[in-house]
Parts: structure tokens; sequence; C-alpha cells
């Protein structure tokens, strides 16, 4: 069922649409003289496209790079520290599985 809002709403568009058509070269020609700056930085934008695309793509690629060798790094530290000192790491395990079952059981 439409409203008679929906039927002003759909008239106004369609006298815009009819407008926009008719006005159509005028539009192409105030773009053309009054926005030139525009234009220029929108040509240029999409020539230096595929530059972009390669820069974007080789930042991610070395940012990728990084965070796989910060990962290995770390691990390997972790590694490293849970076999030196064992016994810390079994009793901080403990201690939080303790306080998460306390937590949990007093959630109810």
């Amino acid at each position: 069922m439409r409203t008679d809002a929906s039927m002003k709403f759909d008239e106004a568009l369609a006298l815009l649409n009819n407008a926009a058509k008719e006005q159509k070269g005028d539009f192409v020609k105030m773009l053309t003289d009054k926005y030139k700056d525009i234009k220029e930085v929108l040509v240029e934008v999409g020539s230096n496209e595929k530059e972009i695309i390669e820069s974007v793509k080789k930042a991610v690629t070395e940012n990728l790079k990084e965070g796989k060798e910060k990962v290995s790094h770390y691990t390997k530290e972790l590694d490293r520290s849970v076999h030196e000192h064992p016994w810390a790491f079994i009793a901080g395990a403990a201690v939080s599985a303790m306080l998460l079952g306390a937590t949990c059981r007093n959630s109810k």
C-alpha cells in the first residue's frame, strides 16, 4: 500500500531524473569548465592505479614478512623459557585454571 508521501517522493525523483536527462549537456560542460582540477586529479589517480596497487601489495608483503619473523622470534623465546623454567609455567597454568573455575562456579 503506497502512501501519499511515497507517491510524492517518486514524483520528485521522476522530475529530477527528467531534468537530469534534459540538462545532461549543461552538466558535462559545467564539469569540464568549472571542475578541471578535480577531473585532472581523477584522471591522474586512474592512470597511477597500477602503481598504487603495486605499492600497497609491496607494503602488505613486507608487513606480513616482518610479522612472521616477530611471531617466530617470540615463539622460539617462549619455547626456550618454558624449557628453562617449566615449573613456573605449570604453576601459572594451575593458578589460572583454579581462578577460572572459581569464577565460573560463583557466576551461577
